[in-house]
């Protein structure tokens, strides 16, 4: 069963995560995660992730070839203002053709309309109806912290951290 629940940190938090981490430096290029500022963090389970995966990896700060982006769940990943407004319209697109689907009859649109948009191979095993409002409800908080973000004149982007 994945695990769709968004959780607050204060701290980098390991195991099989992704963590979202407000930049409020002026000196993007430190890289080094004992200076990073983990209040207001959030992260999520690695396979709840995967949902928002392919968003994220196409939309990033940093030129990366097809192959690194491949690789984006390992390590620090920025994202600029611009980048976000990018990533905050395709989640919601996302989250809208999430909603669509919304009786039993269409369990295996849903699952087809996931597979495809996440180009995994996420099976109908995996992904069901019943986590349609889990899966909604994951999205509005991940498009939240974006907004946030986007809204804080403080705020200069967003680190990514696969853990």
């Amino acid at each position: 069963m994945i695990d769709f629940r968004i959780k607050k940190s204060s701290a980098l938090t390991g195991g099989l995560t992704f963590q979202f981490v407000y930049d409020k430096s002026d000196n993007r290029s430190d890289h080094n995660l004992e200076d990073f500022n983990f209040i207001d963090s959030i992260f999520v389970q690695e396979e709840a992730f995967f949902l928002i995966e392919p968003i994220f990896s196409t939309n990033e700060s940093t030129e990366r070839t097809p192959e690194q982006q491949r690789y984006y769940h390992w390590g620090l990943n920025y994202h600029d203002l611009n980048s976000l407004e990018i990533i905050l319209r395709q989640i919601i697109e996302l989250q809208q053709g999430i909603q669509q689907y919304k009786n039993l009859e269409t369990v295996h649109k849903l699952d087809l309309y996931l597979t495809k948009k996440l180009k995994k191979i996420l099976t109908i095993r995996r992904i069901r109806y019943k986590h349609q409002n889990e899966m909604v409800n994951y999205l509005t908080g991940i498009i939240n912290f974006i907004k946030v973000a986007i809204d804080d004149k403080d705020i200069k982007g967003i680190w990514v951290i696969g853990i």
